[in-house]
């Protein structure tokens, strides 16, 4: 059903991040499955594509060739180009960076813009919010097996939609748009309450396990 739902929102556009961050999204939350889930959740990819291919031709072949198109795009071109400027601006304000006006830079890659911005201290700094965090929490409920399986899933699923929203940032502003902004962060809380509460409830489960061998 998950799946179902999520390969629905594709034919709302054309987008190679969609693609990419659907597919990193699963790919983190199939970490968090049960063996058995996750050839359930493969099978169900591929019959989503089998399907998608079938009943909307036209649309797969665009979403194909905009993949295949990727070197010849201007708005890829444009991205690739940002770099050089980036890694020079750096070079020049490493650790605070240099407001983007004051450069006359418009940037469509929130990672870039905030190094640009803030330097390397604001970039760790998000880095440490968007990516290292959720896999830390992640880390959390996954190296326990005494969590149960649902609860394992739920907390990789808020993993793998903390880390899909870092991945989409690579492609545009994301602080800039307070929807995306918004579900950044309600993806991190949701995961912080969710991981302490399984981590919480397993250690009373052990802990009441434990006490109660010692009494027999």
């Amino acid at each position: 059903m998950t799946t179902a739902l999520i390969a629905c929102s594709l034919p709302l556009g054309i987008s190679r991040t969609a693609v990419i961050c659907i597919l990193v999204g699963l790919a983190v939350w199939s970490v968090f499955l049960p063996a058995s889930s996750r050839l359930s959740l493969a099978a169900a990819v591929l019959a989503a594509t089998a399907a998608a291919a079938m009943a909307l031709p036209s649309y797969v072949s665009s979403l194909a060739q905009s993949f295949q198109g990727a070197g010849t795009d201007n708005s890829v071109a444009g991205r690739l180009d940002d770099y050089p400027i980036v890694l020079d601006s750096v070079r020049e304000h490493p650790l605070f960076g240099q407001p983007l006006p004051l450069r006359g830079l418009i940037l469509d890659n929130q990672w870039l813009a905030t190094l640009v911005d803030g330097g390397l201290f604001a970039a760790g700094t998000f880095a440490i919010v968007a990516v290292v965090t959720p896999l830390y929490l992640g880390s959390r409920v996954l190296g326990r097996r005494d969590i149960a399986a649902g609860r394992r899933a739920y907390v990789g699923a808020l993993v793998a939609g903390s880390l899909t929203v870092a991945v989409g940032a690579l492609s545009f502003d994301l602080l800039s748009f307070p929807q995306s902004t918004f579900l950044l962060f309600a993806f991190l809380g949701a995961l912080f309450g969710s991981s302490a509460q399984a981590n919480s409830t397993a250690s009373r489960s052990v802990g009441g396990r434990q006490l109660g061998s010692g009494e027999t």
